[in-house]
């Protein structure tokens, strides 16, 4: 029984080793550390730039869309 006892303490044991390793390869947290007015300024930048390039593609696709095509020969 004691045999038995020590394989399952050794699995879990293992099975802790591998969640922690695949734990610290993962993406932490990018705002740790950063004050609260870092976090938010750098949240609000990211707004805008999806706002820019939403602007941007929908400027392009407008501007493809009224451009007249050349016949087709």
């Amino acid at each position: 029984m004691k045999e038995k006892e020590s394989l399952k303490e050794k699995f879990v044991s293992f099975m802790k080793g591998v969640a922690s390793i695949g734990g610290s390869l993962g993406p932490k947290n990018p705002y740790e550390g950063l004050k609260p007015e870092d976090v938010d300024a750098k949240a609000l930048r990211s707004d805008w730039e999806a706002v820019g390039n939403d602007i941007r593609t929908a400027t392009r696709k407008f501007q493809e869309s009224i451009t007249p095509t050349p016949p087709k020969k």
